[in-house]
């Protein structure tokens, strides 16, 4: 058997910073929503890595409110490797691609681990430089909270240099000489792997163009960051070469920002238990509790068609010219121009349908036009932008239904905003006949806990009404109790130093309580149970899990969790014999492959069939991939894998869990073709995972044999999922039948709540799992594995940042312990 390693895949070629938009076309103009978005770097790190990293090392000055704090303050004088003239171009401290990967040791800078991409050291300066203008050159801050006001200084030297610009006709590279630079500065969040930018208002990135000739430019950018992420850092970037050093990043606290939540951790009948990340200026913290009120008994209505010009209350409008005949049908329309905006009312509710009527008026070819009609929506955080209009194809006039062309419209914003902008003189854009409706109006009204305070002197609803305060800046976490079952609550954090306050968030606190799982009836040996459970307040609905169960009887690194050899597919299933030429199952959607495969769960699409095999056909039109039963992992932080595989030479088996992609290449055979025949292994930090197959380069792949191993110990429980069955909100009973099919003496279920609201859904956490034996015919219910190992030895098996990152002690801040009885544990570490 040969041995292999697996890599994390890149998803994309890490791209240039660019404002997404759609180029008009002069010959057929369409009409098309845009989405306004941006992409940027995106790093994506190796799997194994030397380095363990660590967060910004700096501790908030919580005395004075008027000086700065330095976050960060590195001259690279631990890069001693190269010179400022010739940098050590022959090793990397960053890199997706290369050795070490994306982090860079934490020995050589100051404080925490930074990150980046074709990072060189340069005799006490770095220097960053991209292999094509296509690739950009990244180098990243430590992880932390980057919010307030931040000024960025550092000295940036752009470097001469050859990058590749393409190819010619016969494949080889074309270099041309680098003439400057671009650079650029913003602030993202999410972590190094994330594409997400803060919330500044700096326009998303500073950016400006150096040249060889100009020596040392000292830059100084200056921006506010409303986002307090602990996994927040600043990026400075390239699309050529520079050095780069001084690097300094303070803030200072003209604001405070409102606290990022994690999320609701618990949710019970009447209690749920909310956390959020510290803010790194934060005294302590001011918890809010409202309910929702309804005022009225049906949906919200507005409509406006100008015809007396007189907006109701709560419409905001800025122009005040109308058309007498350039509305809908020949009637009066409301004319605007570049600046000109309306906004529609809000009554408490979310949206559901926002309906207008748009007319383009303009003296020249509409073709040769590329005004816009901006679209704005308001969020519990105020108003953003989310896309445009080009008005070039509504010259005839048209009615735009947002709710149908707008993805994610319905159900998750409080009013729609239109701001025109490009219009050339002479030209306008009419609006008429808004048309909106709503879920029920309604109002939150503020709840008072036992430690709250009503501020009323202070003004209403000011700063010093609070459900609760925390006792200091380092509980990060809230539950609140005696709740009644049936009414919706909102929820917000905010974060307080000295008589600054964050702005208030609220958040809805949906959820629904686990339903309470009863002992297992009607036990037959000959394979039957039926799974029994009380219902949960709330529920519209249930999911029953059932499980083959296993209870380890000794130690075992390699227990094996989910075998699959396909033996199902034989010749009665298909003539075909050979992995390159298969039997094409034609399936086009998700498609259950429970035919083929021992247990049941495997769902596929674009699968292919070979007597012993089953794979996915080569198609560049769809993603075909073979996805896995759900199973258990939780009793370790290690996955085996032993994969036995046919495919392309030149392409790539890709594994994805949770998220994550991980990469085994295909070794060539002598026909040509590519295999794989090996062991390899991968990091969980999930209790439940799915594992999703398919190739880099979209071709074919067969698997011959798959198996799943992790080391277990005397008494851990091991479960597979074998069967789902989803009930309605009166049924609390279901029996399962056919189970010595599977070949197991004991079996499992737990039951999950799912409720929906307004257009959201959710689902509670599992209940407690009820273990049956069929052969005794006993049943009990089972809180997990710590019933089979005693209190006192129970004991932490794994650590991870908030981020996901294996940590190899204690860090700072939040961090996820995993347990040796299967459970995970957030605690603080100060």
């Amino acid at each position: 058997m040969n041995a292999f390693t697996t890599q994390l895949s890149k998803a994309a070629a890490l791209l240039l910073m660019v404002t997404a938009c759609v180029s008009a076309r002069a010959d057929n103009p369409k009409r098309l929503f845009n989405v306004r978005k941006a992409t940027r770097t995106a790093l994506v790190p190796k799997v194994k890595s030397a380095v363990t990293p660590t967060p910004l090392n700096a501790p908030a000055n919580r005395v004075s409110i008027d000086e700065r704090d330095i976050l960060v303050d590195e001259d690279f004088s631990s890069f001693t490797a190269g010179t400022n003239d010739e940098p050590d171009t022959l090793n990397y401290l960053a890199s997706s691609y290369y050795e070490p990967g994306i982090y860079i040791d934490p020995s050589l800078t100051k404080d925490g681990t930074w990150g980046g991409d074709f990072v060189h050291s340069a005799g006490g300066a770095a220097y960053l430089k991209t292999p094509n203008p296509m690739v950009a050159a990244v180098l990243m801050t430590p992880l932390g909270d980057y919010s307030g006001e931040i000024t960025v200084k550092c000295k940036v030297k752009a470097m001469p240099g050859w990058i590749e610009m393409g190819e010619d006709e016969t494949g080889e590279p074309q270099y041309g000489k680098l003439t400057g630079s671009g650079f650029y500065i913003y602030a993202g969040k999410g972590g190094f792997t994330s594409s997400e930018y803060a919330n500044t208002d700096m326009q998303q990135y500073y950016n400006t163009r150096l040249y060889e000739n100009k020596g040392w430019t000292e830059i100084t950018v200056t921006f506010n960051n409303y986002d307090a992420d602990n996994d927040g850092y600043i990026c400075f970037l390239t699309n050529g070469a520079v050095l780069i050093d001084d690097v300094e990043v303070t803030t200072k606290a003209t604001f405070i920002a409102t606290p990022k939540i994690v999320g609701i951790t618990d949710f019970q009948a009447d209690n749920f238990t909310v956390e959020w990340q510290p803010v790194r200026k934060a005294y302590n913290y001011y918890i809010d509790l409202f309910k929702k009120v309804y005022t009225s008994d049906t949906d919200g209505v507005f409509f406006e068609d100008f015809e007396n010009f007189t907006p109701q209350e709560g419409w905001t409008v800025t122009s005040n010219e109308v058309s007498d005949s350039e509305g809908m049908d020949g009637t009066k329309g409301l004319v605007m121009h570049n600046g000109d905006t309306i906004s529609t009312p809000e009554n408490g509710a979310t949206y559901k349908t926002g309906d207008f009527y748009l007319k383009f008026v303009t003296p020249i070819d509409p073709k040769e036009s590329l005004a816009l009609l901006n679209i704005d929506v308001l969020t519990n955080t105020g108003w953003k932008n989310i896309g445009y209009y080009y008005v070039m194809a509504f010259t005839d006039g048209d009615v735009v239904k947002l709710a149908d062309e707008m993805e994610g419209l319905a159900d998750n914003y409080m009013a729609f905003r239109l701001r025109p902008m490009g219009l050339a003189e002479g030209e306008y854009i009419v609006v008429d006949n808004i048309d909106i409706t709503t879920n029920r109006p309604s109002k939150l009204e503020r709840v008072m806990g036992e430690n709250s305070l009503n501020g009323s002197d202070y003004g209403a609803d000011s700063n010093y009404d609070f459900y609760d305060m925390t006792d200091d800046c380092y509980q990060t976490s809230y539950t609140f109790t005696d709740l009644d079952p049936e009414t919706e609550y909102y929820y917000g954090i905010r974060a307080h130093y000295v008589k600054i306050f964050s702005t208030p968030v609220n958040h809805h606190a949906l959820g629904v309580c686990a339903p309470e799982t009863l002992l297992a009836t009607d036990i037959d040996s000959r394979g039957s149970f039926t799974a029994n459970w009380n219902p949960a307040p709330k529920a519209m609905g249930y999911t029953v899990n059932m499980y083959c169960v296993t209870e380890v009887e000794e130690d075992n690194p390699d227990f094996i969790l989910l075998d699959e050899t396909f033996d199902k597919v034989d010749a009665g299933v298909t003539s075909a014999t050979d992995w390159r030429s298969p039997e094409m199952l034609g399936n086009y959607d998700d498609t259950r492959l429970d035919q083929y495969t021992t247990l049941p769960g495997w769902v596929g699409v674009g699968n292919t069939l070979a007597e012993g095999m089953l794979g996915c056909e080569e198609s560049y039109s769809m993603f075909t991939e073979i996805v896995t039963p759900e199973f258990y992992v939780g009793n370790d932080d290690e996955l085996k894998i032993y994969v036995k595989a046919y495919g392309n030479a030149d392409d790539i088996l890709m594994l994805e869990v949770d998220g994550v992609d991980f990469y085994i290449q295909f070794e060539p055979a002598a026909d040509g073709t590519g295999y794989i025949d090996g062991l390899c292994s991968i990091p969980v930090t999930s209790d439940n995972i799915q594992v999703h197959m398919s190739t880099y380069n979209y071709g074919a792949f067969m698997l011959d044999e798959i198996r799943f191993m992790q080391a277990v110990k005397k008494g851990d429980i091991v479960k597979t999922l074998v069967n789902k069955v989803e009930t309605d909100a009166k049924t609390t009973s279901y029996t399962f039948n056919n189970l010595a099919d599977y070949g197991f003496d004991t079996y499992g279920y737990s039951v999950t709540s799912y409720f929906e609201y307004e257009g959201k859904s959710t689902t509670s956490a599992p209940s407690n799992m009820v273990v049956v034996n069929l052969v005794t015919g006993d049943s009990h219910v089972s809180t997990g594995v710590e019933e089979t190992v005693a209190e006192g030895d129970v004991r932490e098996v794994a650590r991870y940042s908030l981020n996901g990152c294996k940590l190899a002690a204690p860090q700072k801040g939040i961090n996820i312990i995993r347990m040796s009885d299967g459970t995970t544990r957030k605690v603080l570490v100060k």
